[in-house]
């Protein structure tokens, strides 16, 4: 099962009150466990159990993954919609407390 950007946002929206100051954020939702797997990558090489990588291929990245309970306990990110210059999505939103309800924008 993979999850589309649009269907990742309506779930934020409607499951959880996220509010970043009236700024408008769009992604790719990533549990912090596979991000920190996929440091120090470069291209779109496997860093997840999915096949996936943060940085290169969010777009991959499955609900099924996000919803193991080691990823859950990671905590959540907001990965960039596009990449850079250098085809490197970056997180742009970081999602910090245990309920995942409070965030800070990067």
């Amino acid at each position: 099962m993979m999850f589309s950007k649009i269907s990742i946002l309506l779930g934020l929206a409607s499951s959880t009150a996220v509010t970043v100051d009236a700024a408008k954020v769009s992604g790719w939702l990533y549990d912090n466990l596979c991000i920190g797997n996929c440091e120090g990558t470069s291209g779109p090489t496997s860093c997840t159990p999915d096949g996936s990588n943060a940085f290169y291929t969010p777009a991959v990245h499955t609900g099924e993954c996000l919803l193991f309970d080691f990823c859950v306990v990671s905590g959540h990110s907001i990965m960039s919609e596009f990449p850079g210059e250098d085809g490197r999505h970056s997180i742009v939103l970081k999602l910090v407390d245990a309920a995942n309800t409070t965030a800070y924008e990067l």
